[in-house]
């Protein structure tokens, strides 16, 4: 296991001429990796959840780029409840065209090899080799070639009314092999279930990677089993921080969080670095301060907990 190493937590909120079209993208990823890589020996980075969402979102209207552009965000002002009804119309299997995986990765795999690092783009909707969709996220190496897809596990409501399935614990689940060890993806909502941390530690995981994508307001109060709490609450305290303590193998998990303002889709969130101190856990290694902008978190892991 090569130690230490350094991992970075992009956390971005795209504005809207970024995923215009493919172009604005690819120099949208570009400018982060390029500021996530200026810590020295920065090996790996890490990209929200839904990543390639806002490509989807273009094929619903026909037209050029810019008329797409003008035509979603003109449906999504006036009414955006229109436009999430015609997004579940549509489904997640005509959203993930034959052509998305490519768009998608493109840039961070040219960034990866521009840049010598590891990159987990986040993630989006993939159709299998069996013509069904899973949000999927993956790994790519720093020659820029994707070592291993994973597909989430636990869906959203949202999701399954996309028609997307849930990923197969036995392919999902299992690390990919690089030079600090063993790292493990769940995805969002799979880094609050006990199954997939356990499974994650029993495959002798080291490093897990969750990227995500949160909907509901970061200081927006939530239910739970002591009342209403605010949804930052919940989410530092019962999520991955949480699960990987005490476990025999897990040593660290990341979690960069998307921040993007669209006017259908407002995810807000503190992007955190987490360590398994073996103990009480008293919180993030790093935590970003704002839930609603730009910010790139980094650490160094040498196999040491900070207390």
């Amino acid at each position: 296991m090569d130690l230490p190493y350094r991992v970075s937590a992009v956390q971005w909120s795209l504005s809207p001429s970024e995923y215009a079209d493919d172009e604005a993208f690819f120099q949208a990823v570009r400018i982060r990796c390029e500021h996530a890589v200026q810590p020295e020996g920065t090996s790996l980075i890490v990209f929200p959840e839904l990543s390639g969402i806002w490509m989807l979102l273009s094929r619903l209207v026909p037209g050029t780029a810019e008329g797409k552009f003008r035509a979603l965000f003109q449906l999504a002002r006036t009414s955006p409840r229109a436009l999430l009804a015609l997004m579940f119309r549509k489904g997640a299997s005509v959203l993930a065209g034959d052509d998305h995986p490519s768009r998608w990765l493109a840039p961070f795999s040219a960034c990866a090899a521009e840049f010598g690092v590891y990159i987990c783009p986040g993630s989006t909707f993939l159709k299998g080799h069996d013509g069904r969709v899973r949000n999927t996220s993956c790994l790519i190496s720093p020659e820029g070639e994707v070592l291993g897809y994973r597909s989430k596990i636990h869906l959203t409501i949202s999701e399954k009314k996309l028609g997307a399935v849930p990923g197969d614990c036995d392919t999902d689940l299992e690390p990919i092999e690089t030079p600090w060890g063993n790292t493990g993806i769940a995805i969002c909502l799979d880094g609050f279930y006990d199954d997939v941390i356990r499974e994650l530690d029993r495959r002798k995981t080291v490093l897990v990677l969750q990227p995500s994508a949160n909907s509901i307001d970061w200081n927006s109060p939530v239910s739970s089993k002591e009342g209403k709490i605010p949804q930052h609450v919940q989410w530092l305290k019962t999520g991955i921080g949480h699960l990987i303590q005490g476990r025999r193998y897990i040593q660290t998990a990341v979690n960069p969080m998307d921040a993007t303002r669209h006017p259908l889709l407002k995810n807000s969130g503190c992007s955190s670095i987490w360590r398994n101190c073996s103990g009480t856990l008293q919180g993030p290694e790093q935590l970003a301060p704002d839930p609603y902008g730009e910010c790139i978190l980094s650490a160094e892991i040498n196999g040491e907990c900070q207390e």
